[in-house]
């Protein structure tokens, strides 16, 4: 038996269900598809049938099992990373963020564009998600 952790940006699709676990293949990774690229039986507590809401805003990192940060924090998160999609028409989807370790207080959310040879990290507050000056500024 082999296990292997399963992470929100993977796209799955169920071959077969028993009682309490569903047979899964993963048919994409953070947009990439293509596959399938494995399968294997996961607990059906586990899969959700359909995208979750932040899934279909292109945030795809786990940000709930993000346990560094409060809820008041994955909120603000949260809201962050749809101000910058929004903003940003560089970024194609959200793939990580949290809060900086050595730097309390100042948070991060890390974008995808479409060239996906790189990735890039938007810097920001509490405070700067709430204003209405833009997030992203062009350098």
């Amino acid at each position: 038996m082999m296990y292997r952790e399963l992470d929100p940006a993977y796209a799955v699709r169920a071959i077969c269900r028993v009682p309490g676990w569903v047979e899964v293949s993963i048919t994409g990774i953070g947009g990439d598809f293509g596959g399938p690229f494995e399968s294997g039986w996961v607990e059906d507590r586990y899969v959700a049938m359909g995208l979750s809401a932040d899934a279909q805003d292109e945030i795809v990192w786990n940000l709930v099992g993000n346990t560094d940060l409060d809820a008041a924090e994955r909120a603000m998160l949260r809201m962050a990373a749809r101000r910058v999609l929004r903003e940003d028409p560089d970024c194609r989807r959200i793939v990580d963020g949290s809060e900086f370790t050595r730097q309390p207080g100042r948070y991060y959310v890390v974008c995808e564009p479409e060239d996906r040879d790189f990735v890039y990290r938007v810097e920001l507050t509490a405070n700067d998600v709430t204003r209405s000056s833009p997030l992203c500024r062009r350098r």
